[in-house]
C-alpha cells in the first residue's frame, strides 16, 4: 500500500502495546516467562498480518545481455562486380580462408560472391552464428536501401544482383539506423568494398551514429591497390593553328603501375598526330607531347592510355575534346590614350600567342615609333577597318577623339561588318567620356559618366579590396571557363586574388545582355553590379569590362588564369569575324561532356534575319545523334528578363549529339558527349582508410576477411549488459502462510498447557 515507514513502526508500536496488555490481565499466577513468549507469538501473528496487508515486494537489480538486433548491409554496386584480376597471392589466401576454398576457385571469385561466402558457406558462417544471438536483418545497398531476406529451404542470405551506379554508402548506414530507432541495435555490418562516390560523407554519418551508440562494423572485400591508368585532363586550346606545334600537357592518375610503360596516343578525328611510351608512375603525373595538325576544321581531339595488364577498368583510359583548326590569326587593334598596365599585359600576352596578332594606335603615343614600328599605327584606320581587323580593344581612349562621323564608322563596323569591340574601363576614357554616343549606346550596359582622376591606375594604396562573383551565365561561358567543371569554376572565381577598383557609374545591363561576373560585395538599387557583360549588336558583338586590373590574378599562380581568360575573350569577340561566320544563333551549356540521365542546361540567344531579337515564346531545339543519326526535338522557352534568349533543360542517351535551333541549321551548332557515368570504377580498389575511418568514427572495428570469423565476439564484446530491475511480491507466498500458522497455532498450544482459554 506504499504506507510511509514511520506509519508502519507507529501500527506495529500499538500491536506490541496490545499484545502485552492482552497477557498482563492473564491470570496473575502465569509463569513470567510463559506469559512474554505467548505476547511475542501474538505480536508475531499480527505483524505477519499487517504485513500481507500492505502487500510488500521485493525489488531486485540484475545484469543481463539483451538480445539485441544486427542489420547486415550488402553493397550492390557494380564494383562489386570485380574479379581481382593478377591479385596477390597473400590476397588470393586470404579468400580461400575466408569462404572455405581453394586458391584456384577463390581467384574466380568477384567481390559479390565472396561476400556470399562469408555469409553462407564459407568457414565463418557468419550469418548462423550472428542468428544465434542476434535478431539479424539484412540489407543491400547502392544508390538505394533494399531489405532483403533468407531463402526458406536453407536459411541462407538472398545476395542481390550487382547492378548500382552508384553507391551511397554514408546514406544507406543512416537509413538503417533510423529503421531501428527505439530498438536496440548492437551494430551495422557492411560488406563492401569501401566506395562511395555519391551521397552524404560515410564517415561524417558514422561519428553523428557512433555518438548515439550505434557501432559500424566494416568487412573489407577487394585489393587495396587495384591496377589502373586514369586520363584525367589533355591541357589543349580550343582554338589551334594548322602546322603549328603545340605542347599538350596530359595529366594522368596511375594506381599499381609504378616502372610500367604506358603507350599513349593522340588522335585529331582518325589521324594520329603525336604519341610515345611514358613510364607510368602511381599517383597524379604529368606528361608533354608535341603535336601538328595539318589540315583546318573542327575536330575531336583524342588522348587514349594504352591498358595494362591485370587493368579491369578501361574506360578511364581516353579523353576527348572538341577543338578547331584554322590557319588564320585573329588580328586585334588596340586603341588606347596611353599605356596601362592592363593594356601591358594584354599586349604581351597577344605578342606571344600566334592565333592572334596586334595592332596598337596610341592617342598620346610617340610618332617617331608609330613610322618606325609597323606594329603601330599613327591613325586609326577607319576605312578599311573591317578587312583588316576582327577586335578592336578600347582602354583609356577618350571620346573627343572621335567625330560623330568616326562614332559612326565604329558602330556599322560592329553592326553591319560583324566586328567585335572589347571596352575595358578606366578612370578616365572608357567608359564615363562615351556617355550619350554611337559608341556608349553600342556597351552592353547603362552607366552614368563619372570623372576620377588617372592617377587612381597607378595608386599602390589600396584599401578596399572585393572578390568576383561569376553570374548564372558566366558559370558556363566560353569567356569564363576557367576551369571545365562548372563547380570547380565557381569556386576558382571566388578565389582570385580581389581587385580594388570598378567602374562605380554601372547602372545595370541592358535588356539584350547577359552578365559574366558580377561584383561580389556591392549592389546597386537595380541588384548585383555587372562588371563583364556582353551581348550581340547587330551582326558583331560587344563586350564591357567593368573592371581593369585582372593581372593581379597572377599573384601566386603566374599567367595561368589571366591567359586563359583573356586568351578565350579574344577567341570568343573575334573568331566570328575572321571566319565569316556571323551568326544568329549562339548556343551555350554547363559543359561539353555529360552523363546519361544529367540535366543538361541550354541557353540559345537568337536573332533573326536582320539581327533582332526574336521575340516568339519558343524555339524548338534539334539535337541529332551523330553515332546512330536519332534525331530529337526540344522546345526552349523565351526568357522574359533578356530580349531574344531562350532557355530550357534536355536529357540525352548516351552518344556524340549535335544540336541547333529549328530553321536556322546553317547558324551556330553546339556538340555534347554523353556516356555512361562509371563512378563506380573510378577508384576500383578496396577503399581501406575509408573503411577504417568509419568504424574508428562510430567506435566499431574494421573486419579484414581472415578475421570475418571473429565478428560476433567483437559484436558481443562491445555489447554492455543492462541492469534489469525485478519485483517479487512476499506477501501472498506460503511463508507468509506458514508463519501465521506456525505463530497462531503454537500461541494456541500453549494457551491450552497453562489453561488458558
Amino acid at each position: 500500500m506504499g504506507l510511509p515507514a514511520w506509519v508502519a513502526v507507529f501500527i506495529l508500536a500499538l500491536v506490541a502495546f496490545y499484545c502485552h496488555k492482552i497477557y498482563k490481565r492473564e491470570r496473575a499466577d502465569l509463569n513470567p516467562p510463559m506469559r512474554r513468549l505467548l505476547s511475542v507469538l501474538r505480536f508475531l501473528t499480527y505483524a505477519v498480518l499487517l504485513l500481507i496487508f500492505m502487500k510488500p515486494v521485493l525489488q531486485m537489480d540484475r545484469l543481463i545481455e539483451p538480445r539485441s538486433n544486427v542489420a547486415i548491409l550488402v553493397d550492390s554496386s557494380k564494383s562489386m562486380g570485380i574479379v581481382e584480376k593478377g591479385a596477390p597471392a597473400a590476397y588470393t589466401a586470404l579468400v580461400a580462408k575466408a569462404t572455405d576454398l581453394d586458391t584456384a576457385q577463390a581467384s574466380k571469385l568477384d567481390r559479390i560472391s565472396i561476400a556470399q561466402s562469408i555469409l553462407n558457406n564459407g568457414r565463418s558462417d557468419l550469418l548462423a552464428e550472428l542468428k544465434d544471438n542476434y535478431s539479424v536483418q539484412l540489407y543491400s545497398f547502392d544508390k538505394e536501401v533494399v531489405a532483403n531476406g533468407v531463402h526458406e529451404e536453407d536459411g541462407a542470405a538472398v545476395m542481390p544482383q550487382v547492378t548500382g551506379e552508384v553507391t551511397q554508402l554514408g546514406a544507406a548506414i543512416r537509413q538503417v539506423a533510423q529503421d531501428f530507432r527505439g530498438q536496440p541495435l548492437a551494430g551495422i555490418v557492411v560488406l563492401s568494398d569501401g566506395g562511395s562516390n555519391k551521397g552524404e560523407s560515410p564517415e561524417v554519418v558514422a561519428q553523428e551514429l557512433g555518438s548515439r551508440g550505434v557501432r559500424v562494423f566494416p568487412i573489407g572485400i577487394g585489393v587495396q591497390e587495384a591496377v589502373d591508368i586514369k586520363i584525367i585532363d589533355a591541357n589543349i586550346p580550343e582554338l589551334i593553328f594548322k602546322d603549328e606545334e603545340l605542347a599538350v600537357e596530359v595529366t594522368f592518375e596511375g594506381a599499381s603501375v609504378a616502372g610500367n610503360s604506358v603507350s599513349v596516343d593522340l588522335f585529331l578525328g582518325d589521324e594520329r598526330i603525336g604519341g610515345r611510351d611514358v613510364e607510368g608512375r602511381d599517383g597524379v603525373f604529368k606528361e608533354n607531347f608535341v603535336i601538328r595538325a595539318e589540315t583546318a576544321g573542327d575536330f575531336t581531339f583524342r588522348v587514349t592510355a594504352a591498358g595494362q595488364p591485370n587493368e579491369y577498368f578501361l574506360e578511364n583510359n581516353e579523353k576527348t575534346k572538341q577543338i578547331r583548326v584554322i590557319d588564320n590569326a585573329i588580328r586585334i587593334l588596340f586603341v588606347i590614350e596611353n599605356p596601362s598596365w592592363e593594356y601591358r599585359y594584354l599586349k604581351g600576352l597577344i605578342d606571344r600567342d600566334r592565333r592572334a596578332e596586334a595592332k596598337v594606335f596610341i592617342r598620346r603615343g610617340d610618332l617617331e615609333r608609330a613610322r618606325s614600328d609597323e606594329q603601330y599605327l599613327p591613325t586609326l584606320p577607319f576605312e578599311t577597318m573591317s578587312e583588316d581587323f576582327d577586335c578592336l580593344v578600347f582602354c583609356n581612349i577618350r571620346a573627343d577623339y572621335f567625330d560623330t562621323e568616326k562614332m559612326q564608322k565604329i558602330k556599322e563596323y560592329v553592326t553591319e561588318d560583324g566586328g567585335a569591340l572589347i571596352m575595358i574601363s578606366s578612370t578616365s576614357g572608357t567608359p564615363g567620356t562615351f556617355a550619350g554616343t554611337p559608341i556608349g549606346d553600342m556597351l552592353p550596359v547603362q552607366f552614368r559618366a563619372i570623372a576620377e582622376h588617372e592617377s587612381l591606375d597607378l595608386d599602390q594604396r589600396f584599401t578596399r579590396p572585393y572578390p568576383l562573383r561569376l553570374a548564372h551565365e558566366g558559370q558556363f561561358h566560353n569567356i569564363t571557363r576557367l576551369s571545365a567543371l562548372p563547380d570547380e569554376n565557381e569556386a576558382l572565381w571566388a578565389q582570385l586574388p580581389p581587385q580594388y577598383w570598378y567602374y562605380s557609374g554601372i547602372k545595370r545591363l541592358k535588356p539584350s545582355a547577359i552578365a559574366l561576373v558580377e561584383h561580389g560585395k556591392a549592389v546597386n538599387e537595380y541588384g548585383p553590379i555587372p562588371l563583364v557583360a556582353t551581348h550581340r549588336f547587330g551582326k558583331g558583338q560587344v563586350l564591357f569590362m567593368g573592371i581593369n586590373s585582372t593581372w593581379r590574378w597572377r599573384h601566386k599562380v603566374g599567367n595561368r588564369y589571366t591567359n586563359r581568360f583573356w586568351i578565350q575573350t579574344i577567341q570568343f569577340m573575334g573568331l566570328p569575324h575572321l571566319l565569316g561566320n556571323m551568326t544568329r544563333v549562339q548556343l551555350m551549356s554547363q559543359g561539353r561532356s555529360f552523363f546519361v540521365g544529367e540535366r543538361i542546361e541550354i541557353t540559345a540567344k537568337v536573332l533573326s534575319e536582320n539581327f533582332t531579337a526574336v521575340r516568339d515564346d519558343f524555339v524548338t531545339l534539334v539535337a541529332l545523334n551523330k553515332e546512330t543519326s536519332e534525331e530529337k526535338a526540344f522546345k526552349v522557352h523565351r526568357d522574359q528578363a533578356k530580349e531574344g534568349f531562350f532557355t530550357g533543360t534536355v536529357h540525352l542517351q548516351k552518344g556524340l549529339w549535335e544540336m541547333w535551333v529549328d530553321g536556322y541549321a546553317e547558324e551556330d551548332h553546339l556538340t555534347v558527349s554523353i556516356r555512361e557515368p562509371h563512378y563506380e570504377f573510378e577508384k576500383p580498389a578496396m577503399q581501406l582508410a575509408s573503411l577504417m575511418a568509419i568504424a574508428d568514427a562510430s567506435g566499431g572495428q574494421f573486419i579484414t576477411l581472415s578475421d570475418a570469423g571473429s565478428l560476433p565476439d567483437r559484436i558481443s564484446q562491445a555489447v554492455q549488459p543492462i541492469r534489469s530491475p525485478v519485483e517479487k511480491s512476499i506477501w501472498d507466498t506460503w511463508l507468509m502462510l506458514l508463519i501465521i500458522t506456525f505463530t497462531a497455532s503454537l500461541e494456541w498450544y500453549l494457551r491450552k498447557r497453562v489453561d488458558l482459554p
